[in-house]
C-alpha cells in the first residue's frame, strides 16, 4: 500500500510515481494514447483510495481522469498556478504556466538552494529558469526531437514517418547511410546545439553579481538523446515536485 501516488500526464506518457512515508518508491509508465482511448487502463496502476496528486497537459482526458479517481475512491490534487504551490511566481501570466513546468520547478527550488534551469524534454522541449529569490521566473519552449522528425515527415512528400524509439545506432555517424539515419542525425546534430544555445540565453538572466553556476537539470522521456555529462539527471523531479506540492497543501489543510 501506498501513502500518495503521482501522476504526470504528458502528451505522449503518463508517469505514475508511487511513495510511502514519504519516499519515492518506484514509477511506472503507460502510453497516454491508451489511457485517451481505454481510461480505465489505468485503474490497475493506482491503490483504491490511496490520494493522487497529478499534472495534466492533455486537457481532453482531464474529465475521464478525475471520473476514474472519484469511482476508485481515490482523493485527487490536481496542481495548478491556482493551487498554492510552495514557489514563489513572478512571472506576469500565471495561468499561461503548464503544471508539469509548475512541479519541475517546486522541486528544483526545494532541492536545488541556488538558480536552476530545468530542460525537460518531451514532446516539447521546455526551459525554465528558478530563482532562489523569486521562484519561477519564465522559460523557453521549443520543438522536442520528436517534433523534429514530424516536421520532416508532414511537411515532405517522401520523408518516412519515424519514431524516436527507432533511433538506430548513429550518433557515433557524421554521414548517414539511409534516409533514416540521415533524418535522425539531422536531429541529433541541430537539437543539440539548440539546447545548449537556449541554456546560455537563460543564463544570460542570472545577475552578473551571483558567483556561482545554475544548476542545469535535464528530465524527460526523450533526454537520452542530449549529452548530459555537464547536466544533473534528475528523471524524477516532476514527481517529486508534485509530492511536495501534495505535502504543502496537507499541511495548509490540517493548521
Amino acid at each position: 500500500m501506498y501513502d500518495l501516488i503521482c501522476i504526470d500526464i504528458g502528451n505522449s506518457s503518463i508517469h505514475l510515481g508511487y511513495f510511502a512515508n514519504g519516499k519515492f518508491i518506484q514509477s511506472k509508465n503507460i502510453p497516454t494514447h491508451v489511457v485517451q482511448d481505454f481510461p480505465g487502463e489505468i485503474l490497475p496502476l493506482i491503490n483504491k483510495g490511496t490520494p493522487i496528486s497529478y499534472c495534466n497537459v492533455v486537457p481532453c482526458i482531464e474529465k475521464e481522469m478525475q471520473v476514474i479517481f472519484k469511482e476508485n475512491n481515490n482523493p485527487f490534487y490536481p496542481l495548478s498556478h491556482q493551487s498554492y504551490p510552495p514557489l514563489p511566481i513572478s512571472y506576469p501570466k500565471r495561468s499561461e504556466i503548464g503544471s508539469d513546468r509548475i512541479a519541475n520547478s517546486i522541486a528544483a527550488y526545494s532541492k536545488y538552494k541556488d538558480f536552476s534551469i530545468v530542460v525537460d524534454i518531451g514532446t516539447a522541449a521546455t526551459f525554465d529558469l528558478i530563482s532562489p529569490l523569486e521562484g519561477y521566473c519564465g522559460g523557453i519552449i521549443a520543438p522536442g526531437p520528436q517534433g523534429f522528425l514530424d516536421f520532416l515527415h508532414n511537411g515532405t512528400a517522401l520523408l518516412p514517418k519515424l519514431s524516436l524509439n527507432d533511433l538506430p545506432s548513429c550518433k557515433s555517424q557524421n554521414v548517414g547511410k539511409s534516409t533514416e539515419s540521415a533524418m535522425f542525425l539531422g536531429v541529433l546534430n541541430g537539437f543539440n546545439p539548440m539546447v545548449l544555445n537556449i541554456i546560455e540565453a537563460l543564463k544570460s538572466e542570472i545577475p552578473n553579481h551571483w558567483d556561482s553556476e545554475p544548476n542545469i537539470i535535464l528530465v524527460g522521456g526523450a533526454s537520452k538523446l542530449l549529452d548530459s555529462s555537464n547536466f544533473i539527471f534528475d528523471p524524477y523531479l516532476t514527481l517529486n515536485g508534485l509530492a511536495i506540492a501534495f505535502d504543502y497543501h496537507l499541511d495548509r489543510s490540517t493548521k
